[in-house]
């Protein structure tokens, strides 16, 4: 559940009128696979608390400050992947780390 991912899930409810309370459910309806998993280990306590369980999926998928920070160094061209296509992606990972950081974007920092 990426940061774009949990963004879209975040507007859909929010212009459906959708309670917060009610997010984790509406989610984990939607869940598939690993994230399901993921979701399965969490407590009946943390199941309800959509943070509890966004902050869970980000972790079990490395989308952490960590794990944007390791990829925005470590990442090389695909194959396949044009320079255009690349330079988006290292940005989206810099954005991200910077974001989840929430260092403030100005030169200084």
């Amino acid at each position: 559940m990426g940061g774009m991912t949990s963004t879209r899930f975040e507007r859909f409810a929010e212009s459906n009128g959708w309670s917060r309370e009610k997010w984790s459910f509406s989610l984990c309806a939607l869940l598939t696979g690993r994230a399901l998993d993921c979701y399965g280990q969490l407590s009946a306590e943390q199941a309800k608390d959509y943070d509890k369980v966004k902050e869970a999926l980000m972790k079990r998928y490395d989308l952490t400050e960590d794990g944007y920070r390791r990829k925005f160094r470590t990442c090389k061209p695909e194959e396949g992947e044009s320079p255009d296509m690349f330079i988006v992606r290292i940005v989206t990972y810099l954005d991200r780390w910077i974001e989840l950081s929430k260092t403030d974007k100005s030169y200084e920092n």
